[in-house]
């Protein structure tokens, strides 16, 4: 049964060269290269697992069979039938269509490295590092902040559990209302999925953009 994502099935010479009179069909699947079990499912051949590798009919052009002798697993793919092996997905679409290394890698919408690309690369990776180091930076003084209010309302909850004479109830009374506003903080923005407001605080702070 064919994978709801599974690029044409072309098992036989003559559609192979149907293929080639018509184009490649373009997928634009973006630079990651899929495993060659994965491509194979695509290809729409049917496999059945035994152990840690998976078999099937051989979809190799000019070679029919009735029995699976074609194998392929994480290490490639070998067709005992007609003596045709492989490594990667590449590999697979190059000896399935007869295809080109760059056609190949088109089929498969896998964009080569160019330097352009490289470089493109290279700065997508400093980007995702930058967000990522804010992140932390933001997760840290999230957790600071959550650590030291905590610690305020427990110390103001046992002065006032404690508070006795009148100097005591005094400066408890005094307190009151600051604390009012480190418990809305506390529970109500800090305590919360919601990371709008908290990072309202983080600006307000002046950490944004640090």
């Amino acid at each position: 049964m064919k994978s709801s994502n599974s690029w044409p099935l072309t098992r036989s010479r003559n559609s192979c060269e149907r293929m080639k009179g018509k184009g490649l069909r373009m997928e634009g699947r973006g630079m990651i290269k899929p495993s060659t079990i994965e491509a194979a499912h695509r290809e729409g051949l049917i496999l059945q697992q035994r152990g840690s590798d998976y078999w099937g009919l051989c979809p190799f052009p000019g070679h029919t069979e009735k029995t699976a002798s074609f194998k392929i697993g994480n290490q490639g793919f070998y067709c005992f039938g007609c003596n045709t092996g492989g490594g990667d997905s590449i590999d697979l679409v190059q000896k399935i269509h007869g295809l080109t290394f760059s056609d190949a890698l088109a089929y498969l919408g896998i964009q080569r490295q160019t330097p352009i690309n490289r470089q493109a690369a290279a700065e997508a990776r400093r980007e995702r590092e930058r967000k990522a180091d804010l992140l932390r930076r933001f997760r840290s003084w999230e957790q600071g902040q959550v650590d030291y209010l905590a610690s305020m309302l427990r110390t103001f909850r046992s002065m006032q559990a404690r508070a006795r004479t009148e100097s005591e109830l005094q400066a408890v009374a005094e307190m009151c209302r600051a604390m009012d506003e480190v418990e809305h903080v506390y529970e109500n923005i800090l305590c919360r999925k919601d990371d709008a407001p908290k990072f309202e605080l983080y600006q307000e702070a002046g950490h944004a953009g640090n």
